[in-house]
């Protein structure tokens, strides 16, 4: 008696805590695997290395999928895929793999094991990364607290820099205008016989493209949210109207 309610209380305990068992990770049919970057029953802790913890399994039944055209399919990642365990266990792309979930991108995972990151202000907002380069799992803040989101590790391969270049090349560039702008406005304040009707016109003039140049300057040196980069644009155009 006393033996079948220790069984009884193991598996109360299990369904508790939402265990899932590794075959139904692993899996036997033939569906596509994606990569778990430690081993069943561990997550990442600090410096990418793999910690035990008993709820290292609950992550996938968070993760939603998406179809190639980044629509919501409405199905899971148990749903679709199954997973391969320990990708840490690959030195170099545990030494070179990036945490996914800092920084303004937006991660989804898509029917045909492909991640897709789009970064709404870069030149080329959409990086797709195949199923290779990344893998998936919890991670350890501190000892014992896991974080129940699921975060991706990737291999971010370099691409050419040349938009990049020219992007914060036509960045510099406009801020020269703007310096020679400025000086035409300067002179047409210290001059009085230039602060007539037409002076005052072309100075107010001068302003608004002075002032359109520099947000536009901004907008190409560095990254923003989607909100914020709407926000410079609107007010860029309205300075060059």
């Amino acid at each position: 008696m006393n033996r079948l309610l220790f069984i009884f209380v193991i598996v109360t305990t299990k369904c508790a805590f939402g265990a899932v068992s590794p075959n139904k990770l692993t899996g036997e049919n033939n569906l596509q695997k994606i990569n778990k970057c430690c081993p069943i029953g561990q997550c990442v802790g600090r410096r990418r290395t793999c910690v035990e913890t008993p709820d290292s399994l609950n992550f996938s039944s968070a993760i939603h999928v998406y179809t190639d055209s980044i629509y919501d399919s409405g199905m899971l990642l148990d749903d679709v895929f199954n997973i391969s365990e320990n990708k840490f266990e690959d030195k170099q792309f545990r030494r070179e793999s990036l945490d996914l979930s800092f920084g303004d991108s937006r991660i989804y995972l898509t029917e045909s094991g492909v991640l897709q990151l789009e970064m709404p202000n870069f030149y080329d907002r959409w990086t797709s990364i195949s199923p290779e380069n990344y893998c998936v799992d919890c991670r350890l803040i501190v000892r014992k607290q896991i974080d129940p989101k699921p975060r991706f590790w990737a291999v971010v391969l370099e691409t050419s820099t040349d938009d990049t270049t020219s992007t914060v090349m036509f960045g510099y560039v406009t801020f020269v205008s703007c310096f020679f702008l400025l000086l035409v406005l300067m002179v047409y304040m210290l001059l009085p016989e230039l602060r007539n009707l037409s002076g005052v016109i072309l100075m107010a003039y001068v302003i608004s493209l002075f002032m359109a140049y520099l947000l536009l300057g901004v907008i190409q040196m560095s990254m923003y949210t989607e909100v914020g980069c709407i926000t410079l644009s609107k007010y860029s155009v309205i300075r060059f109207l």
